[in-house]
């Protein structure tokens, strides 16, 4: 079991604003969509960068849209890397942007929440039961590649909602999706049924 690290405090005087990307480069989960949206809000907000973590079968075809949008100094692609560095890179970010297509629960928002991370992501699947829309993150709509780069840059500039965010989401995943009393809910029902007639 991996300690959730606390988001890095980044220095107020450094406009950099860090985004990542972390789930598998495969069309599910639109990495396309995210490097599109990132070359849009850069030429609002320069001071951007984005680790796309995850590897797969398109990271070839993502190295070479990220060449075509003249981002590509802008972007570090990792493939997969041990759960340890992973979650260093999520806590070193400002910003999670998961614009998934499709998505069954979202870990990976779960661990940015926990890191203290605000995410940008898509309103589909089990998203929404971590993410809380204007609370602990942004909420877009699927392939809205302007609704995806409106999210970025309004984090993106204000530094304060970002933090805001972030706290609130670290609080959320603290309360939903801790491990012991999710074992002791689990434990409690599994009790109920067994006295079930």
């Amino acid at each position: 079991m991996a300690v959730i690290p606390e988001g890095k405090a980044h220095d107020p005087s450094d406009p950099t604003v860090r985004i990542i990307f972390a789930k598998s480069y495969l069309s599910h989960y639109a990495p396309d969509l995210v490097l599109d949206a990132f070359a849009a809000a850069v030429k609002e907000y320069p001071h951007l960068t984005l680790t796309m973590l995850g590897g797969g079968p398109l990271r070839y075809r993502l190295e070479t849209q990220a060449i075509a949008l003249g981002i590509a100094d802008m972007v570090a692609f990792h493939d997969r890397v041990d759960p340890e560095e992973s979650l260093r890179l999520i806590a070193e970010a400002d910003i999670m942007v998961m614009p998934s297509r499709r998505e069954s629960f979202g870990v990976a928002a779960v661990e940015a929440a926990a890191c203290g991370v605000p995410v940008i992501a898509t309103n589909v699947g089990g998203i929404p039961e971590v993410v809380e829309d204007g609370v602990s993150g942004v909420l877009v709509p699927p392939d809205d590649c302007r609704a995806l780069t409106n999210a970025i840059l309004r984090l993106a500039i204000d530094r304060d909602l970002r933090i805001a965010m972030g706290r609130a989401g670290r609080a959320i995943a603290g309360q939903r999706f801790d491990l012991k009393d999710n074992l002791d809910q689990l434990e409690a029902l599994y009790r109920e049924a067994l006295q079930a007639p």
